[in-house]
């Protein structure tokens, strides 16, 4: 078989290419009499040279590449041109431009917004202070100089709020109790002892914790709460670890601690007080900042949650046992004191997170009520009960994830942009600085001016004060909105939402230096951290040795050559 006749396709190719190679010389040109516009005015004649020489390229390629040189030549005169202020390939400038009207304009414009604007000059100090050199945190040594003016002036709520920097756990519990001794009222206080913090080294036993907010308020549920709460921390220490439920469940003295919760009349975990108290000192000692304001909300998530959620799921299991044996009466009343505890619980708090418990707890009571209810003939109440479970399994398959404290979550644009403009406030301020300290020494000395940082302070004082404006604007607007909610949570306002939105924004300006600080400073991490950075120094230490002695090597023979 003959092959087929290409001539004709051959031909169309050819003059594809031509019409291709035509076009991007065409673009060639183009973008470079663009680049001669932008050139630098008292160069240009270099890069008209340049582009001149650009006709007598034939190639598509060759003329790609002189394009892209063309580009790196424009940079690079720029960079000339406004870093140095000279041509390239010149020692000593042909003139140096001193900052003009505008540049003092906008550096006053920038300076009065920094210390005028409240959301500007109080959110650099939070970035700063975001980014501890302590690895208690920046709050550390302010909380501490609280604690200690709260000592001297017997201020027992702020030594309540200070009580965590108060050293070790032993030193918190003894300013808890000073502080009740001072203020009896604030025996309310030792509701804290249920947290793994102090239950842990068995703080409420050894200070008597449990048996005081008992006697004190024993109509309450939450003593109660406490002391199943300590007891359930005990039983984890024996067991050097979490233990079964039927280990917790079935110990005396934690079952009975949850049985007195159950009967008690009234669920209060003092959550309005301890707000109250927060707000109190936050307002009175002028604590704004984020650290403060997150460690004043997220005390708000009351204890004895899960012992409270453990034992509801015992007794709707003695329920279901109690129904299987045809005891109805039993089953009944172990359904109903889940449902009366939950009630009383919902009462006292608006945190999703417990109403998310609450709703469990009512479900699993309504599953075993309903059908006892319907055999029972009761069909008013069945049916009352039916449309509540509905409501609860509707609303459980809506709810989003509740927003929780120190949940791993990504970075957050807002805290992002929080970050840089600090940043950039730092660095264009402080060139700014160098700047005007310079050019006004500069003013006598006529030598200075000679020098190179001369003309590096007139570069910086002509754009700089553009870059730290912009950076003041960024770092307003996103700490704005943080100031307001604080505002509106000093003030009084208790809704959710408003809580909500302050440990979202607070702990958005605190992730990214926990990301980057958090491995020099946390557990295993911080090894790994301190090793890696050995390692890499070492590394920079001996390359840098591998090169010096190579250059050494080599200068004999460049000088005999």
């Amino acid at each position: 078989m003959r092959p087929p006749n290409n001539l004709g396709n051959n031909s169309g190719n050819n003059s594809g290419n031509y019409a291709r190679q035509n076009v991007v010389r065409e673009f060639v040109a183009r973008a470079f009499g663009w680049i001669v516009a932008l050139w630098p005015a008292d160069l240009r004649e270099w890069a008209q040279a340049m582009q001149a020489e650009l006709g007598e390229i034939e190639s598509t390629r060759e003329s790609l590449q002189w394009l892209a040189g063309g580009m790196m030549s424009l940079g690079k005169a720029w960079w000339n041109e406004v870093i140095y202020g000279w041509k390239d390939g010149e020692e000593e400038p042909r003139r140096v431009q001193t900052p003009g009207p505008v540049a003092l304009a906008l550096a006053v414009v920038a300076l009065a917004a920094f210390f005028l604007w409240p959301s500007t000059h109080e959110g650099f100090s939070a970035m700063l202070q975001s980014w501890p050199t302590n690895p208690r945190g920046a709050s550390a040594g302010v909380m501490c100089d609280v604690a200690k003016q709260a000592r001297s002036n017997h201020d027992a709520r702020a030594l309540i709020f200070t009580a965590g920097y108060n050293g070790t756990t032993e030193d918190a519990a003894q300013a808890m109790d000073e502080a009740v001794a001072i203020d009896p009222s604030l025996t309310w206080i030792y509701v804290h002892g249920a947290s793994s913090g102090y239950s842990y080294y068995g703080i409420p036993e050894k200070h008597g914790w449990v048996k005081k907010l008992e006697a004190w308020d024993p109509s309450n549920a939450a003593p109660y709460l406490v002391e199943a709460a300590v007891r359930q921390q005990e039983l984890w220490n024996e067991a050097k670890g979490l233990p079964a439920k039927g280990v917790i469940v079935n110990d005396p003295a934690w079952r009975a601690a949850m049985e007195k919760a159950f009967a008690a009349p009234r669920v209060d975990f003092y959550l309005d007080r301890e707000d109250e108290l927060n707000r109190a000192v936050l307002r009175k000692y002028n604590l704004h900042g984020p650290t403060f304001v997150f460690s004043s909300l997220v005390r708000i998530y009351p204890f004895g949650l899960w012992s409270s959620g453990l034992y509801s799921e015992f007794l709707i299991g003695q329920a279901k046992d109690a129904q299987q044996n045809g005891d109805t009466a039993a089953a009944a009343r172990a359904a109903w004191a889940v449902v009366q505890f939950a009630e009383r619980l919902r009462q006292n708090t608006d945190v999703e997170v417990v109403r998310r418990i609450v709703d469990t707890m009512l479900l699993s009571a309504y599953e075993v009520l309903q059908p006892l209810e319907v055999a029972a003939g009761h069909t008013g109440s069945a049916n009352t009960l039916s449309i509540e479970k509905e409501i609860l399994i509707r609303r459980k398959a809506s709810r989003k994830m509740p927003y929780l404290p120190w949940t791993v979550r990504s970075l957050n644009p807002t805290g992002i942009s929080f970050h840089i403009a600090g940043l950039g406030i730092l660095l264009f301020g402080g060139a700014l600085l160098f700047s005007a300290l310079y050019l006004l020494a500069g003013r006598f000395p006529t030598g200075l001016r000679a020098k190179r940082a001369y003309r590096w302070a007139c570069t910086f004082g002509r754009f700089t004060p553009a870059g730290l404006l912009a950076s003041v604007v960024l770092l307003s607007s996103a700490y704005a909105p943080y100031l307001r909610g604080v505002n509106l949570y000093l003030a009084g306002a208790k809704d959710a939402p408003t809580s909500q939105e302050l440990l979202g924004m607070t702990e958005s300006f605190s992730q990214l230096p926990g990301e980057i600080l958090g491995p020099m400073h946390q557990g295993q991490d911080r090894v790994y951290f301190w090793e890696g950075l050995l390692v890499a120094l070492l590394a920079i230490g001996a390359l840098s040795v591998i090169r010096f002695a190579f250059t050494r090597r080599r200068e004999p023979r460049m000088k005999a050559a």
